[in-house]
């Protein structure tokens, strides 16, 4: 099983040797990561105004092509199709290259250097990785696209360290939205810290809560 680019999608699809199926009726969500540890992300605002600049869209046409029965856009913590989704709206991600800019300017962060790790071999991160160093470009940052192959970003995104010294600052991953549905099995909501290697904030009330077994556990089809 792999997940071939969708350019060549249809030449796949004439070799009477090679199936082409969907293997997630769910969905699969797209996700970047900052790095909520290390300098520039740790600091609230610059993360704040990267969610203003985020167009969805253009993420999903680089990586899906122009087909939307194919994909959609999430502008929620939780996957459509699942209980809590509930579309946030343009008042949280109005996708505006201006007003992220003014917010990166009103922090006096504009010009800070941010590493972005791509992985060249898997064609949904590769896309969503030349998206992201474009757009934070856009508003201001100074990128550093490092390319590699998705082993490596793996090997990398554990490094705690600054960016001078082989950290990164953002890189893009995927993951089955039935996963991701739930406060009760969602790794991305579980607030794990330094201890998470994709570099979570932490978020203490929600790992006590956790524990208590005091969050509901939604289960769905």
């Amino acid at each position: 099983m792999g997940q071939p680019a969708k350019r060549l999608q249809p030449t796949l699809s004439k070799n009477k040797d090679i199936i082409l199926t969907n293997a997630d009726a769910a969905g699969t969500v797209g996700m970047m990561r900052l790095n909520c540890l290390q300098p520039p992300f740790n600091d609230v605002r610059l993360r704040l105004a990267v969610r203003l600049a985020v167009q969805q869209d253009s993420y999903m046409r680089a990586s899906q092509g122009d087909d939307q029965s194919q994909w959609g856009g999430c502008r929620s913590l939780w996957p459509q199709h699942t209980p809590y989704y509930a579309d946030a709206g343009d008042v949280v991600m109005p996708g505006n290259i201006e007003k992220a800019h003014v917010a990166l300017t009103d922090a006096g962060c504009g010009g800070q250097r941010v590493v972005v790790l791509s992985a060249t071999d898997v064609p949904v991160q590769n896309a969503f990785g030349q998206v992201t160093a474009d757009l934070l470009t856009r508003i201001g940052m100074k990128v550093d696209l490092q390319e590699s192959d998705w082993g490596t970003v793996v090997q990398r995104r554990t490094n705690q360290d600054t960016i001078e010294k082989g950290g990164w600052s953002v890189f893009h991953t995927t993951g089955s939205a039935v996963g991701l549905g739930s406060p009760g099995i969602t790794y991305v909501q579980r607030g794990q810290g330094p201890s998470n290697s994709s570099r979570h904030g932490s978020k203490p009330r929600m790992r006590l809560a956790r524990s208590r077994r005091q969050i509901h556990w939604a289960v769905y089809r």
